[in-house]
Protein backbone atom coordinates (compact mmCIF):
# COMPACT_ATOMS: atom_id res chain seq x y z
CA UNK A 1 0.00 0.00 0.00
CA UNK A 2 1.58 2.75 -0.94
CA UNK A 3 1.62 6.05 1.26
CA UNK A 4 -0.16 9.04 1.26
CA UNK A 5 1.05 12.53 0.23
CA UNK A 6 -0.02 14.70 3.38
CA UNK A 7 1.62 17.97 2.42
CA UNK A 8 -0.47 17.59 -0.88
CA UNK A 9 -3.25 17.17 0.37
CA UNK A 10 -2.83 20.18 3.30
CA UNK A 11 -1.80 22.37 0.01
CA UNK A 12 -4.82 21.70 -2.01
CA UNK A 13 -6.72 22.54 1.19
CA UNK A 14 -5.30 25.53 1.71
CA UNK A 15 -5.51 26.73 -2.02
CA UNK A 16 -9.38 25.75 -1.25
CA UNK A 17 -9.39 27.68 1.74
CA UNK A 18 -7.62 30.72 0.28
CA UNK A 19 -10.58 30.65 -2.76
CA UNK A 20 -13.27 30.72 0.02
CA UNK A 21 -11.83 33.87 2.17
CA UNK A 22 -11.48 35.73 -1.40
CA UNK A 23 -14.95 35.06 -2.21
CA UNK A 24 -16.28 35.91 0.92
CA UNK A 25 -14.04 39.22 1.40
CA UNK A 26 -15.20 40.40 -2.02
CA UNK A 27 -18.63 39.62 -2.33
CA UNK A 28 -19.55 40.42 1.73
CA UNK A 29 -19.44 43.89 3.02
CA UNK A 30 -19.31 43.30 6.93
CA UNK A 31 -18.73 46.82 8.48
CA UNK A 32 -22.13 48.86 9.09
CA UNK A 33 -22.15 52.39 8.06
CA UNK A 34 -22.66 54.75 10.72
CA UNK A 35 -21.66 58.16 9.50
CA UNK A 36 -23.68 60.53 7.73
CA UNK A 37 -27.30 59.78 8.71
CA UNK A 38 -27.22 56.01 7.82
CA UNK A 39 -27.36 54.82 11.14
CA UNK A 40 -25.64 51.45 10.27
CA UNK A 41 -28.62 50.35 8.08
CA UNK A 42 -25.96 49.59 5.61
CA UNK A 43 -22.54 47.38 5.38
CA UNK A 44 -19.67 48.36 3.30
CA UNK A 45 -16.22 46.72 3.26
CA UNK A 46 -14.12 47.15 6.23
CA UNK A 47 -11.44 45.70 8.34
CA UNK A 48 -12.91 42.56 8.87
CA UNK A 49 -12.75 42.29 4.65
CA UNK A 50 -9.17 43.37 4.71
CA UNK A 51 -8.44 40.82 7.48
CA UNK A 52 -9.95 38.23 4.92
CA UNK A 53 -8.35 38.74 2.33
CA UNK A 54 -4.96 38.48 4.12
CA UNK A 55 -5.53 35.64 5.29
CA UNK A 56 -6.64 34.54 2.09
CA UNK A 57 -3.16 35.80 0.50
CA UNK A 58 -1.52 33.85 3.36
CA UNK A 59 -3.17 30.68 2.98
CA UNK A 60 -2.60 30.97 -1.00
CA UNK A 61 1.47 31.40 -0.42
CA UNK A 62 1.10 28.71 2.24
CA UNK A 63 -0.50 26.31 -0.12
CA UNK A 64 2.27 27.26 -3.07
CA UNK A 65 5.17 26.17 -0.10
CA UNK A 66 3.33 23.07 0.37
CA UNK A 67 2.32 22.25 -2.76
CA UNK A 68 6.28 22.23 -4.13
CA UNK A 69 7.74 20.37 -0.81
CA UNK A 70 5.41 17.62 -2.13
CA UNK A 71 6.70 17.36 -5.40
CA UNK A 72 9.37 16.10 -3.96
CA UNK A 73 7.39 12.99 -2.28
CA UNK A 74 6.86 11.63 -6.16
CA UNK A 75 6.54 8.24 -4.60
CA UNK A 76 3.51 8.75 -2.81
CA UNK A 77 0.15 8.73 -3.38
CA UNK A 78 -1.99 12.09 -3.77
CA UNK A 79 -2.55 15.80 -5.61
CA UNK A 80 0.64 17.76 -6.13
CA UNK A 81 0.34 19.91 -8.27
CA UNK A 82 -3.25 21.34 -7.73
CA UNK A 83 -2.01 23.45 -4.92
CA UNK A 84 0.34 25.41 -6.14
CA UNK A 85 -1.77 26.41 -9.21
CA UNK A 86 -4.67 27.14 -6.74
CA UNK A 87 -2.04 29.17 -4.45
CA UNK A 88 -0.37 31.04 -7.56
CA UNK A 89 -3.66 32.15 -9.05
CA UNK A 90 -5.27 33.11 -5.43
CA UNK A 91 -2.03 34.77 -4.68
CA UNK A 92 -2.20 37.02 -7.86
CA UNK A 93 -6.35 37.48 -7.47
CA UNK A 94 -5.86 38.15 -3.69
CA UNK A 95 -3.49 40.92 -4.27
CA UNK A 96 -5.85 42.83 -7.27
CA UNK A 97 -8.57 42.20 -5.21
CA UNK A 98 -6.61 43.70 -1.28
CA UNK A 99 -5.78 47.15 -3.40
CA UNK A 100 -9.69 47.32 -4.28
CA UNK A 101 -10.96 46.16 -0.94
CA UNK A 102 -8.55 48.94 0.74
CA UNK A 103 -9.98 51.07 -1.30
CA UNK A 104 -13.56 50.75 -0.25
CA UNK A 105 -12.54 50.24 3.28
CA UNK A 106 -10.81 54.26 3.35
CA UNK A 107 -14.70 55.47 1.95
CA UNK A 108 -15.73 53.16 5.15
CA UNK A 109 -13.51 54.65 6.85
CA UNK A 110 -14.35 58.16 5.77
CA UNK A 111 -18.00 57.78 6.08
CA UNK A 112 -17.98 56.35 9.90
CA UNK A 113 -16.01 59.06 11.13
CA UNK A 114 -18.39 61.69 9.60
CA UNK A 115 -15.38 63.00 7.03
CA UNK A 116 -13.10 64.39 9.32
CA UNK A 117 -10.60 62.05 9.32
CA UNK A 118 -8.88 59.53 6.91
CA UNK A 119 -7.32 59.30 3.65
CA UNK A 120 -10.35 60.63 1.09
CA UNK A 121 -10.98 63.36 4.21
CA UNK A 122 -7.26 64.56 3.15
CA UNK A 123 -7.97 64.23 -0.40
CA UNK A 124 -11.09 65.99 -0.63
CA UNK A 125 -9.78 69.23 1.17
CA UNK A 126 -7.56 70.09 -1.88
CA UNK A 127 -9.59 68.67 -4.62
CA UNK A 128 -13.34 69.60 -5.77
CA UNK A 129 -13.52 66.73 -8.40
CA UNK A 130 -12.99 64.09 -5.50
CA UNK A 131 -15.26 66.19 -3.28
CA UNK A 132 -17.76 66.23 -5.96
CA UNK A 133 -17.08 62.21 -6.16
CA UNK A 134 -17.57 62.07 -2.98
CA UNK A 135 -20.91 63.90 -2.14
CA UNK A 136 -22.54 61.68 -5.45
CA UNK A 137 -21.13 58.56 -3.35
CA UNK A 138 -22.43 59.50 -0.11
CA UNK A 139 -26.02 60.64 -1.72
CA UNK A 140 -26.46 57.29 -3.32
CA UNK A 141 -25.64 55.72 -0.48
CA UNK A 142 -28.00 57.57 1.39
CA UNK A 143 -30.58 56.88 -1.42
CA UNK A 144 -30.47 53.35 -0.99
CA UNK A 145 -30.69 53.55 2.74
CA UNK A 146 -33.81 55.65 2.86
CA UNK A 147 -32.54 58.35 4.26
CA UNK A 148 -32.50 61.94 3.40
CA UNK A 149 -30.06 62.35 0.73
CA UNK A 150 -27.58 65.50 2.46
CA UNK A 151 -24.46 64.61 0.94
CA UNK A 152 -21.30 65.98 2.16
CA UNK A 153 -22.10 68.62 5.15
CA UNK A 154 -21.21 71.81 3.85
CA UNK A 155 -20.82 70.77 0.28
CA UNK A 156 -23.09 72.74 -2.45
CA UNK A 157 -22.70 71.68 -5.90
CA UNK A 158 -24.60 75.13 -7.15
CA UNK A 159 -21.89 77.23 -4.79
CA UNK A 160 -19.31 75.23 -6.87
CA UNK A 161 -20.13 75.94 -10.32
CA UNK A 162 -21.06 79.11 -9.42
CA UNK A 163 -17.50 79.61 -8.50
CA UNK A 164 -16.38 77.68 -11.34
CA UNK A 165 -18.08 80.12 -13.69
CA UNK A 166 -17.36 83.47 -11.50
CA UNK A 167 -13.69 82.81 -12.11
CA UNK A 168 -13.80 82.04 -15.58
CA UNK A 169 -15.83 85.09 -16.77
CA UNK A 170 -13.18 87.07 -14.88
CA UNK A 171 -10.49 85.08 -16.47
CA UNK A 172 -12.26 86.39 -20.05
CA UNK A 173 -12.45 90.13 -18.59
CA UNK A 174 -9.03 90.32 -18.20
CA UNK A 175 -8.24 89.04 -21.25
CA UNK A 176 -10.33 91.58 -23.09
CA UNK A 177 -8.70 93.80 -20.99
CA UNK A 178 -5.27 93.18 -21.53
CA UNK A 179 -6.13 92.73 -26.02
CA UNK A 180 -7.64 96.47 -25.56
CA UNK A 181 -4.74 97.66 -23.94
Amino acid sequence: MQKKNIKGYIALFLGLASIVLILVACFVPMTKLTGFGLGGKVSFYGTANVIMIVGAIVCAIAAIVLGAMSQKDADKKGPRKSGVVIGILCTIIGILASLIIGLFSTMTEFINNEGQSGVIADLIKDNKDVKKAMDDAIKALQKGADVEETGLPGYNESEESSSAASEGSSDKTEASTNSAG
